[in-house]
């Protein structure tokens, strides 16, 4: 297994109810070499929303390399087989692999989970969404879902800004093709109110999701509830603290008041914490950081699972790069499989910052186009110059290791950890 540092400045300082993001995206990448194959992953914790850091993940990586690499030979060995696995078979070996380290690195679950499912999708050479689809459910599966459909519809981002910019950022996002936007809002109802009506003067149709990062109180916000249920949101992400949240929720609805739908987001990132929130509430939204989870297996049978309940899914990036940003569309996209619906998801994070690992090919096809990601296999000869070496080629995306050139990344040696 390789290891390559990336660091990715932000374009502009995004704003959030809890403070800016910071400067830099900083993580890594993982790459697994065989043969006849080259799987990737991705870690990247998110600094101020993350448990861990990207030190302490790469010392826990430093402890368990070589007991990592045995169970990596002992999966090339066990596959291929005639016949794709099950999803529970999948899960035993990513958890023999995200069991190495401490479960208090989810981020490192998700890059080493990553690295298996890439593989897999070489393995049996079906794209990484529609391997999700297969695995998740038989009955599912024997759908036929148009090839037409492999786009993801995404919600635009937006940070706190001054209501002058937010109304022209808006009216760039109706443009583009967006249907939905997701707003950072602060704890000042009567401001974002003010600014959300305005929104609706202008961009009546666009649906409107709020994100308040759990600096809310059910006390502050039954008085203004009324006005946020009249604008018809999607849902107000996260109002109130983790450690509150569900409580909240249901001061809320004693309140037998008209409500907007709420989302669980910090107070499901942890596995647990979803079921329990999934089994003693009828919260409609659940947002899933797969960064701040772990293992794909996990995150598609909290899909699954929320389905049975009558619930949806929305997965979000967490401002990740490229590799990650792939997966967490194709996890979204099997959300709306699930679900056979065409929601918006949270993957509008990339234009925020300045990556410069993209494979050139790569960074000729925008990833978002017309509001939507898309899913369908790249032919480079469509888009490349006359003069580049892979203009005349046939080579298509096959896999997230042509999302990326690792020669451009800082190699990272554990030895010097």
């Amino acid at each position: 297994m390789n290891l390559y540092r990336y660091n990715s400045p932000y374009h502009s300082q995004f704003l959030q109810a809890k403070g800016s993001m910071g400067r830099m995206r900083s993580g890594y990448i993982l790459e697994w070499r065989g043969p006849s194959f080259t799987a990737v992953g991705e870690c990247a914790p998110l600094e101020g929303f993350s448990k861990e850091n990207l030190l302490d993940g790469l010392h826990e990586y430093k402890k368990n390399e070589s007991k990592l690499r045995n169970i990596l030979e002992k999966i090339q060995n066990q596959f291929p087989k005639p016949s794709l696995p099950t999803l529970d078979e999948i899960n035993i070996w990513e958890k023999e692999l995200t069991g190495l380290f401490n479960q208090n690195y989810p981020s490192l679950s998700f890059g080493l989970s990553t690295v298996l499912y890439d593989w897999l999708s070489q393995v049996y050479q079906i794209p990484l969404h529609k391997l999700f689809m297969k695995l998740g459910d038989q009955n599912l599966a024997l759908i036929n879902y148009p090839a037409h459909e492999a786009t993801v519809p995404v919600n635009a981002l937006l940070p706190i800004l001054e209501i002058d910019e937010c109304l022209l950022k808006i009216k760039e996002i109706v443009t583009e093709g967006f249907t939905a936007v997701k707003l950072k809002v602060s704890s000042d109802h009567e401001d974002t109110l003010n600014v959300l009506s305005r929104i609706k003067s202008i961009a009546p149709k666009i649906r409107l999701r709020l994100d308040a990062n759990a600096q809310w109180s059910s006390a502050t916000f039954l008085p203004w509830a009324h006005q946020y249920a009249k604008l018809d949101l999607d849902y107000i992400e996260q109002p109130f603290p983790e450690g509150t949240f569900e409580a909240e929720v249901q001061s809320c609805h004693q309140a037998e008041i008209p409500l907007p739908d709420f989302a669980a987001d910090e107070s499901c990132a942890v596995v647990s914490d979803f079921y329990h929130l999934l089994n003693t509430t009828t919260i409609p939204y659940y947002v899933l950081k797969p960064t701040l989870i772990g293992g794909i297996s996990d995150i598609m049978q909290m899909i699954l699972d929320a389905n049975t309940k009558g619930a949806t899914c929305i997965l979000s990036s967490s401002f990740d790069g490229i590799v990650s940003r792939k997966v967490i569309a194709s996890l979204a996209w099997f959300s709306n499989f699930v679900k056979k619906n065409r929601l918006a998801h949270g993957l509008d994070t990339g234009k925020w910052l300045v990556e410069n690992y993209g494979s050139p090919e790569f960074l000729l096809i925008p990833e978002i186009q017309k509001g939507a990601y898309s899913l369908e296999q790249i032919k480079f000869e469509k888009v490349l110059p006359e003069d580049s070496i892979l203009s005349n080629s046939s080579q298509e995306q096959q896999s997230l290791h042509q999302l990326i050139s690792v020669h451009q990344l800082e190699p990272i040696s554990i030895d010097t950890l």
